[in-house]
């Protein structure tokens, strides 16, 4: 079990600082404050062996950290089209992944159907469209969607198949980016929304060092020379968050103190990496 302290600032009774920044500051008064106790999940078991994204490992974290559900923090499933770079629909088919699990543990049936379209379009333009046809899951999951247990199954049985292709193809290299994408955006979601449950979404972000590291060592074995042009960047905008984790106190112990200045460099270099990936 690790524990987390949070070092926040105080103004006055008004609350905690915003992650602008640019709040005016008087009468400050550091407190320490012992909010919780952060059970530590298990991180992606054996990456290496499985590298696509786990929507309901990463997910079920923030979700488990009473992280609200805003339509404001998805990706439009119309910016789909504009992908036209292979690189790019990777990283977005792992974004669109994290967005229909979202979409399904926050019981957003209708949202999670936009859903389906711009993943099947994504994974037909990198070649993983036989993921999604494979015993007609895009069917099945049509049908079960007023079924959250039905939905999480299909979820589960989407990352199966996944697996095993990504395993019988060797498609690991293509694997890590798109598990690139879909980490980023569960990042996001708990950076975006961080202050709606007392600091439980912080906690799960800081959960998050030891897969970074993990990922951005696979990454940075990418041999791929389609993929390669494109890797420096992406690896150098992780290796930012990464500085960010690094110089957390206690971050690889069971005790962290993280700062209000450390809490909202990390989200704005997160905020910023996804804002990227998106973009068409």
């Amino acid at each position: 079990m690790r524990r987390l302290f949070l070092l926040y600032f105080i103004i006055g009774s008004t609350g905690l600082i915003s992650c602008a920044g640019e709040t005016e500051v008087e009468d400050i008064d550091e407190v320490l404050i012992d909010t919780m106790a952060v059970d530590s999940v298990e991180t992606v078991a054996a990456f290496h062996a499985n590298p696509l994204p786990s929507p309901l490992q990463i997910a079920m974290l923030f979700q488990s950290a009473g992280l609200p559900y805003s339509e404001q923090v998805v990706n439009a499933p119309e910016k789909a089209n504009g992908y036209d770079n292979n690189f790019k629909a990777l990283l977005n088919l792992g974004v669109y992944s994290a967005d229909l699990t979202y979409c399904v543990l926050n019981e957003q049936q209708a949202a999670a159907k936009q859903y389906l379209k711009p993943l099947e379009l994504l994974a037909e333009q990198t070649g993983f469209g036989e993921v999604y046809h494979h015993d007609n899951n895009l069917e099945k999951f049509e049908q079960s969607i007023d079924d959250l247990d039905s939905m999480l199954t299909f979820i589960s049985n989407l990352q199966m198949h996944a697996d095993h292709y990504v395993n019988h193809n060797d498609e690991h290299e293509k694997a890590y980016i798109i598990f690139t994408g879909a980490w980023v955006e569960s990042m996001y979601f708990g950076a975006s929304l961080k202050d709606a449950e007392d600091g439980g979404a912080i906690g799960s972000l800081l959960e998050q060092a030891d897969i970074l590291r993990d990922l951005i060592a696979a990454l940075s074995n990418v041999e791929d020379g389609l993929l390669k042009d494109d890797l420096p960047n992406l690896i150098a905008q992780l290796s930012g968050i990464d500085e960010v984790f690094n110089a957390i106190e206690g971050i690889d112990g069971d005790e962290v103190v993280v700062t209000t200045a450390q809490i909202n460099a990390l989200t704005e270099r997160i905020i910023a990496m996804r804002t990227s990936i998106v973009a068409p």
